[in-house]
């Protein structure tokens, strides 16, 4: 749970600063009294709470991990290519996010091919949905 609540605040402040960046809808760029981007947390509370009646707290947690585990990859595989840092360093983090990311896509395939069926529509969602959704939000902002 407190990963979770930890998760959600850490995305809920990434998704602000994205938003900032107008990269998503600019509603998310809003910050109440205390500073707290309370328009993503609501939304991504919201989010997790849909999931959590939807699936378990296991799948929502290795649903996660898969995201978390496939950045890390690619940041590290960037960074190595960038010659950034330690290259063993960065190498061997570029192949080890890799193999467990891979691991546990195997592991939801068999265990839950219904959690990983919707991770990669959120996915599809994400990759396709936000650039739509943008064009639309910046059309009707003009």
């Amino acid at each position: 749970g407190s990963a979770i609540n930890s998760t959600l605040f850490a995305t809920a402040r990434l998704a602000h600063t994205v938003a900032k960046d107008k990269e998503l809808p600019i509603s998310l760029d809003h910050r109440n009294k205390s500073g707290i981007p309370d328009r993503a947390v609501i939304g991504l509370g919201s989010a997790a709470a849909v999931f959590a009646v939807l699936g378990t707290l296991s799948t929502i947690v290795e649903s996660a991990s898969i995201t978390f585990l496939f950045t890390f990859s690619v940041v590290c595989g960037l960074a190595f290519k960038q010659q950034a840092g330690l290259r063993l360093i960065t190498g061997i983090g570029t192949i080890s996010a890799a193999a467990a990311t891979i691991a546990l896509i195997i592991r939801l395939a068999i265990t839950n091919p219904a959690a990983l069926i919707s991770l990669g529509f959120l996915t599809i969602l994400a990759v396709y949905g936000r650039p739509l959704i943008l064009r639309y939000i910046n059309k009707a902002s003009r």
